[in-house]
């Protein structure tokens, strides 16, 4: 914190108001907001933080969509699928909320979605996210760990790094 503060304040930024957005209710997000604020705020590094946790976030003229924050606060699911983040990244994208855009991102996506090739695909996606890194597109802030627990007579339960989370084939559990 005393490096961003000297940081906010060598650009003469001290002050500068930053919107911080986010669906409400969710405790999360709210103790989220509330971390930012004390670590980010004029106590902290400097900014004035306006917190503008609203519930119409995600609505079509919510703040996200329109485009009305500085920051912010939400979570995109995991997808086994290579395309799953497509729109996230790519200019004028569905969701690519922060207006993101490079050239060559366009066209390596566009490569990856019509790529089959394993191999190929890996490759793509470590050089989409090394400029994706290169650019901060985004701040991922933490990732929800994976985690999954049985005991010796529970049979079939199998881990899944995706959205589906650790009941995706539990209709497949059996206990012996």
């Amino acid at each position: 914190i005393e490096e961003a503060k000297k940081l906010v304040q060598e650009a003469d930024a001290v002050g500068t108001d930053v919107r911080l957005g986010y669906i409400i209710p969710n405790p999360r997000r709210e103790a989220e907001a509330q971390l930012v604020q004390e670590a980010c705020g004029p106590d902290g590094a400097g900014f004035n933080i306006i917190d503008e946790g609203d519930k119409t976030f995600f609505n079509a003229d919510g703040a996200l969509v329109t485009g009305r924050f500085d920051v912010a606060l939400f979570a995109w699911t995991g997808s086994p699928l290579v395309t799953g983040s497509s729109s996230i990244y790519v200019t004028d994208g569905g969701s690519n909320y922060g207006n993101y855009s490079n050239p060559e991102v366009d066209e390596l996506t566009s490569e990856l979605n019509q790529t089959t090739d394993v191999d190929a695909q890996k490759d793509l996606i470590i050089q989409i996210e090394t400029i994706l890194w290169q650019d901060l597109a985004t701040i991922p802030v933490f990732a929800f760990p994976g985690i999954v627990a049985y005991d010796a007579t529970a049979e079939g339960v199998e881990y899944n790094a995706t959205q589906s989370g650790l009941t995706w084939n539990m209709q497949d559990w059996n206990i012996s």
